[in-house]
């Protein structure tokens, strides 16, 4: 669960503010909770959020996130019969991931309910006696106001030590891996001239980011949102001209704004950083909250990752490391211990294996390579990694927390059906 101050009263607060492109689930015991629920799911202050109602109580969202990824916002309704929920919502906390905030709905208005909430971190309690739509539009509003101390995007940095490194496959692959953990993802290309993003995706974006570079002070949602490509529901690029018809002399205040306003209405921003060292680049750097440095094991990118490692401990980072394209400890590659050494004791989060063929198949279908080898050492890593970027258990605590496990969702969703589908989306 997020672990932000939570807001737990009733107020009136500041003009709301619209909420950006998150997930809502909400597990509802009654029906009048329910009706309640779904018209502030429709609100124009949630309007672009992905919000799905289901039927249930603390132990159904936990069998359910057992399995599934939490979304941004959990609401859950406590039935007055369950005065034991506090160790069921513990529960909870173990399957959701940091970014996850939760509101619960209760029928009983106790201060000892309330505190006990606030040292879980729970965002804010809401009482069936007093609630209306509004009640519920304001808490989730409240979430992501610029006032709420929500830092809401994560943005990952990612960045090679030499050409050819794989950085542009590696920053594609994790966000495709990180937009099927959780909601609103983008794919930034920075590489102003030569992007692949979009050729990687498949995709012939009309427009691109250089339409915002050049007046930062025109870039606001509203453009960024026009100039993104949607490749799936969850997953967006903002793609990067692929032509050399103008230099590109980039200035440092429309990337800041870029990631600034992409930060503020999205889960997650994927950064595949061009292999230079500018003003903007090092801002970029700065502001991300991880930075990967993907290296090969030659003595030129161990060289020039090492100047890489000195430059990011002066911005005050400690990167990740993936060490691409090793083929293993009886080629002539330098060995992971030396690449270690060198690098100040930096341990490889990730070792990936020199596959030619992974790679072309991958590259000549555009498919990540999930979908070409969804077993393959390079698949599950960079699997690993965007779950641990997530803040989402390993799969094998998943699994072991799901173990000996039955949903019982979907009979208590035919039941409910009397008042939502079984999964209603807002938009």
């Amino acid at each position: 669960m997020n672990h932000m101050n939570p807001h737990l009263s009733h107020s009136m607060a500041a003009p709301l503010a619209p909420v950006p492109r998150i997930t809502m689930d909400a597990f509802c015991q009654t029906k009048p909770v329910a009706k309640i629920v779904n018209e502030a799911f429709k609100d124009p202050i949630l309007t672009r959020a992905k919000a799905g109602i289901m039927e249930g109580g603390l132990r159904d969202a936990i069998d359910y996130y057992s399995k599934t990824p939490t979304p941004s916002v959990i609401v859950l309704e406590v039935a007055p019969e369950e005065a034991n929920f506090l160790s069921a919502l513990d529960d909870l906390a173990t399957h959701c991931s940091q970014t996850t905030n939760v509101i619960v709905i209760g029928h009983v208005n106790s201060v000892r309910i309330h505190r006990a909430l606030q040292d879980r971190n729970v965002r804010d309690y809401l009482v069936v006696e007093e609630l209306d739509r509004l009640d519920l539009v304001r808490a989730v509003s409240r979430i992501y106001s610029e006032t709420s101390g929500v830092d809401h995007g994560h943005v990952t940095a990612v960045i090679g030590s030499v050409g050819g490194a794989g950085t542009s496959t590696i920053a594609c692959n994790l966000a495709s891996n990180l937009a099927s953990l959780v909601s609103s993802s983008v794919l930034v290309d920075l590489n102003f001239g030569f992007g692949a993003a979009a050729f990687n995706f498949n995709q012939e974006p009309k427009q691109d980011v250089s339409e915002a570079l050049f007046t930062p002070e025109r870039i606001d949602a509203n453009l960024l949102e026009r100039l993104l490509v949607q490749c799936d529901d969850n997953l967006a690029i903002l793609p990067a001209p692929a032509n050399l018809e103008k230099t590109w002399d980039i200035r440092e205040d429309a990337v800041a704004r870029i990631i600034e306003t992409l930060r503020r209405d999205n889960s997650n921003l994927v950064l595949d950083m061009p292999r230079v060292w500018t003003q903007w680049t090092s801002l970029a750097l700065q502001v991300s909250n991880e930075v990967i440095l993907v290296v090969t094991p030659t003595l030129l990118s161990l060289r020039n990752a090492q100047e890489t490692v000195a430059a990011l401990d002066r911005l005050g980072k400690r990167p990740r490391l993936i060490v691409n394209q090793h083929a293993g400890s009886k080629s002539s590659d330098l060995s992971i211990e030396d690449i270690s050494k060198s690098l100040s004791g930096l341990e490889p989060t990730a070792v990936l294996p020199f596959d030619r063929a992974l790679h072309r198949e991958a590259s000549e279908e555009a498919r990540m390579l999930a979908q070409v080898q969804p077993n393959g050492i390079a698949t599950l890593a960079l699997r690993e990694l965007a779950r641990s970027l997530a803040g989402v258990n390993t799969l094998e605590d998943n699994t072991a927390a799901g173990s000996g496990k039955t949903s019982g969702l979907a009979g208590l969703m035919r039941r409910f059906s009397g008042i939502v589908p079984q999964k209603t989306k807002s938009k």
